[in-house]
């Protein structure tokens, strides 16, 4: 029955102890940090995402009462109007910050967007001048999906 601790076990169990702890902290550390970068960018492909989905609801709902004659509330059309001028905001920003948080291929897909966007505005024809959004807007989205998938590892 050996009761007392020794130096020498003290010793060797420091020397597991002390770099076990270290390594333990790091790789919890490490994990955290990845997940939560996992999440922002998670979150910057959905929220970009969201927005080029009001933009082509929008131009939907405009081309509906240019051709389907469908009728929309006034309150209706400023609701999807507004959300339109958000979305367009949102994604003037992921300009900005798309680079830090999407891959290369999405950022230039958002940063073409915009391009294509302003173009697209300055048409004289209102109808085209939707058709023309709804278009660069339904394209920048498949690239979207297609590059958060390969870039979030999902499947």
């Amino acid at each position: 029955m050996d009761e007392f601790i020794t130096i020498d076990k003290l010793i060797t169990s420091l020397l597991v102890a002390i770099p076990t702890a270290f390594l333990s902290v790091y790789l919890a550390l490490k994990k955290y940090r990845t997940e939560k970068w996992w999440d922002t960018k998670l979150s910057c492909y959905l929220n970009s995402i969201k927005a080029l989905n009001s933009l082509i609801v929008y131009c939907d709902s405009m081309l509906d009462l240019e051709f389907e004659e469908v009728s929309y509330t006034n309150e209706q059309i400023q609701i999807k109007e507004s959300e339109f001028h958000v979305a367009r905001s949102h994604l003037q920003a992921q300009v900005n910050l798309g680079e830090l948080f999407l891959n290369k291929e999405s950022y230039k897909a958002i940063f073409d967007f915009n391009n294509r966007l302003f173009s697209a505005e300055c048409k004289d024809d209102y109808t085209k001048r939707i058709a023309n959004i709804r278009e660069v807007a339904d394209e920048c989205v498949r690239i979207l999906v297609k590059n958060a998938k390969k870039d979030l590892g999902v499947k």
